[in-house]
């Protein structure tokens, strides 16, 4: 007898488990893991101007103006990383992408705003750090061109081999070759 009891006690608390686990999940609309969107806005229409970048795990990253990330699902119209767009879309109540708010994209247009003309520039490189910054760091690519690199260098040091994706920087205070704007950097394959 106490063995069917230790056994039926067992089986009951795995079943119920098992119930609040199935409606944890459903409370936060299936996504991996139990996290929300962090946004929460699933189903909301909106507007987003930015550059493409190879921030993006599954999807296609945006780096909004807002300095929010996005990742994008549906067609992109040949647009690639480097790109400055115009997205407007919904925004996906659940999502593969893995990171930022996903926008399941309905229009996707080259962003001509205003002053666009002029716009910064993103660009990807890869290279290895070197101590040859003298305000900033330096990286220096396959092609022997040097760039200097500011803002999030991670952990990485002088002598690893890099990926970098950064906009161009509008003012150099880095005193030589031409300054990145970091905007993600990770170990080069």
């Amino acid at each position: 007898m106490q063995y069917r009891l230790k056994t039926f006690l067992t089986l009951l608390v795995l079943a119920l488990s098992l119930v609040t686990a199935s409606a944890h999940a459903a409370d936060n609309g299936g996504n991996k893991g139990g996290k929300k969107d962090k946004n929460d806005n699933g189903g909301q229409m909106i507007n987003v101007r930015g550059t493409l970048t190879d921030e993006g795990v599954e999807c296609q990253a945006l780096r909004g103006d807002d300095g929010e990330l996005y990742t994008l699902t549906g067609d992109l119209s040949g647009f690639e990383d480097g790109d400055r767009v115009k997205v407007r879309g919904t925004v996906a109540e659940i999502s593969i992408c893995q990171q930022g708010t996903t926008i399941e994209v309905q229009s996707i247009k080259d962003d001509k705003s205003q002053g666009n003309e002029n716009r910064t520039r993103v660009v990807r490189i890869t290279g290895t750090l070197t101590d040859a910054g003298v305000e900033c760091q330096a990286l220096e690519t396959d092609e022997g061109k040097v760039y200097t690199l500011t803002g999030n260098l991670r952990d990485f040091e002088v002598g690893d081999r890099v990926r970098v994706v950064g906009k161009v920087a509008e003012v150099i205070i880095c005193q030589q070759g031409t300054t990145l704007q970091v905007l993600n950097i990770r170990p080069a394959r």
